[in-house]
């Protein structure tokens, strides 16, 4: 969601380790949902799959209880 401030600077340590470890799931989204308007939706669908899978995990894991 960061890319939705122009005046981010990535050259700084704790932004570029941010970039460096959500880009690459947020690249597999950013491929097929291209920027509208300048702005960088992949970022909301991708924490909305997370929400649903991390809703789905446990459901799975209990019914192996």
């Amino acid at each position: 969601m960061l890319s939705w401030f122009p005046n981010v600077d990535w050259s700084n340590p704790f932004f570029s380790v941010l970039s460096q470890l959500t880009d690459p799931y947020l690249n597999l989204f950013r491929s097929i949902i291209p920027p509208l308007g300048g702005i960088d939706f992949s970022a909301i669908i991708a924490i909305f799959l997370l929400q649903i899978v991390a809703g789905i995990i446990p459901g799975i894991l209990y019914s192996f209880v």
